[in-house]
């Protein structure tokens, strides 16, 4: 009842019995009514470019003639002249549009009988998603959190000159990918909200990786190298440095002031080139000028001119991002294989942005499973369906184009929710939420013509509870799987570690997994144990059968391997395992 009033339906989410089955009925026969009265639906899919005869719903039973216009992406128009629709006539075709193979893109239909009027947008895309090199030729790559890489220049966190470092030397190596988590905008000050599945936008880097000596200001900037370079500045890097964790805000903090010097210096000094380049940047990037006028607001500074400094900031940061982002060809190797989560910061500038997208009184999450007994809420609000297709998915299809404009692979984080996303009630658990469905077919549309155009391949991370048309669907489109190692194991087996399948991208373990050293050690069995996920008694029980499994495993493999020792054969043979495999990806 909560997701149905969350809907828009006319119910009430605490009505009770007769009350509510009024209600429910009431609510329905109103919705079928309102899908009655379509002349056509808000968005319709030509695979492959071919236009299915049955996309007008309504014209079988109007009263009136019939006729349709079809725009072009490219502004080109095609149509018909009204024709009789009335049940049972004969005569010309009825009014819809010409069956001959559409060019790929985005296009808009429209209709009209009597005084109704439909339009639609079309989604006219190849079937599959832009595809690996031809079977047999292996792809591998390293992953690794951005955060997570050191060198002799860092601040106590990797940056983009690292990740290019980075994929230099997995390139010599032969490697064709270098894989990270998401990268994209988040809170590191106040509010101080980090974590990466959660971001402040889908749409907006994160500053917090941007190579500060890289920008082209940094040579120039005299204030913005000895602000660097002085002795309390020198003194929290080096401490960053040898933390064995990340304190975002303390680089942040350091990043931020050394990157507002840079950009004060460039507006008063900057050379006309970059002057205009930057001009040119904010006209054909109106959402990032939004962006920035949001990331002002929630700062809330006192003073306009403070107000349009963090403004511009901001801006500036941005157009640096995509500079070091486009730095390096797409189609050099390794690509880059980006991330992109499937939900949004509650308070952030999506949900600023697009208010009515947005259910801000339901929360994603996922049900109690053998991973997580008590079920996951993700504190981010659900987009609404059916509002997302009256906007034609745009939000949708730049969410996925600001990623494929630098990813040659694209994970899609928790891809069941393409089809069904589980929605948690304010205030409930995740035990009390509802699965509610989405167009899948018009979002993998949008998937495969946007991979087909950036020739990106896509792969859907399909792990935990999913339903049984998620994986034939992703097959159908071309879509990689994800294989995890930890996943697969079976304790029962005599060859207790299967082969990947060829569809899928294989990997040790994801970012919801301890690493494999603290697998093979039972962490997180006594990581459950400590959150009060399992009792004691059964972890005792979990543990001797990880033990177990870890030892039939090393001897499948021929190592020799006792508890407490070290992993490195263990894990260089499972490896070389999970190489020979027929995985598209490593």
């Amino acid at each position: 009842m909560a997701a149905l009033a969350a809907l828009g339906a006319q119910v009430d989410p605490d009505g009770r019995g007769l009350v509510r089955d009024a209600q429910l009925n009431e609510a329905t026969s109103a919705r079928r009514a309102e899908l009655r009265s379509r002349l056509v639906e808000p968005v319709v899919v030509a695979w492959d470019g071919l236009l299915s005869r049955e996309v007008i719903t309504a014209t079988a039973l109007h009263p009136d003639p019939v006729a349709t216009r079809l725009i072009l992406e490219t502004g080109e128009e095609q149509g018909s002249s009204p024709a009789r629709t009335a049940r049972g006539e004969k005569g010309p075709d009825p009014g819809r549009p010409r069956r001959s193979r559409l060019p790929f893109g985005y296009h808009r239909l429209h209709v009209e009988a009597g005084a109704a009027r439909g339009e639609s947008l079309v989604i006219s895309a190849p079937r599959r998603c832009w595809s690996l090199a031809p079977s047999g030729t292996r792809e591998w790559g390293i992953f690794a959190p951005l955060y997570s890489l050191r060198s002799d220049r860092d601040w106590g966190a990797g940056d983009l000159a690292d990740l290019e470092d980075l994929r230099s030397w997995v390139a010599e190596a032969g490697g064709t990918a270098v894989a990270t988590l998401p990268l994209l905008a988040s809170y590191l000050a106040e509010p101080f909200e980090p974590a990466p599945y959660r971001p402040v936008s889908r749409l907006f880097w994160n500053e917090f990786y941007l190579a500060v000596d890289r920008i082209a200001e940094w040579e120039q900037c005299r204030v913005a190298r000895e602000l660097w370079g002085s002795s309390g500045a020198q003194a929290q890097i080096a401490r960053s440095r040898v933390e064995p964790l990340v304190d975002y805000r303390r680089v942040m903090a350091l990043k931020r002031m050394v990157l507002e010097e840079l950009c004060r210096w460039f507006l008063e000094h900057g050379d006309t080139a970059r002057q205009e380049a930057f001009a040119r940047y904010a006209r054909t990037h109106v959402e990032a000028e939004r962006y920035a006028t949001f990331r002002a607001l929630t700062e809330g500074a006192r003073r306009q001119e403070d107000a349009e400094m963090v403004r511009r900031y901001h801006l500036y940061c941005q157009w640096q991002l995509e500079e070091q982002l486009g730095g390096s060809a797409k189609d050099s190797a390794p690509g880059l294989f980006l991330d992109m989560p499937v939900g949004v910061h509650p308070r952030g500038f999506d949900t600023w942005r697009w208010p009515e997208l947005f259910v801000g009184d339901m929360s994603v999450g996922a049900p109690p499973d053998s991973f997580f007994s008590q079920g996951q809420d993700w504190d981010s609000p659900p987009l609404h369906p059916e509002r997302s297709r009256l906007q034609g998915h745009y939000y949708f299809r730049e969410c996925v184009r600001h990623h494929m404009r630098y990813a040659r692979y694209l994970r899609i984080d928790h891809v069941m929710g393409l089809h069904r996303l589980f929605w948690i009630p304010q205030g409930g658990g995740a035990a009390d939420g509802v699965y509610v469905r989405y167009p899948a077919d018009e979002l993998y549309a949008v998937l495969c013509l946007e991979s087909w155009r950036s020739r990106t391949v896509v792969v859907g991370e399909d792990l935990g509870t999913v339903p049984p048309e998620v994986r034939p669907a992703m097959r159908g489109h071309g879509m990689l799987g994800t294989w995890v190692l930890q996943g697969s194991l079976r304790a029962r087996s005599a060859q207790p570690l299967g082969k990947a399948p060829r569809a899928v991208s294989a990997t040790l373990g994801t970012h919801d997994m301890y690493p494999f050293a603290a697998y093979v050690r039972g962490d997180d069995i006594t990581g459950r144990q400590e959150t009060g996920q399992v009792e004691p008694s059964a972890a005792r029980r979990e543990m001797a059968a990880r033990r177990r499994l870890v030892a039939k495993l090393a001897a499948a493999l021929s190592i020799a391997w006792t508890p407490g020792e070290k992993t490195a054969d263990l894990l260089r043979a499972i490896l070389a395992r999970m190489f020979s495999s027929s995985a598209a990806m490593v």
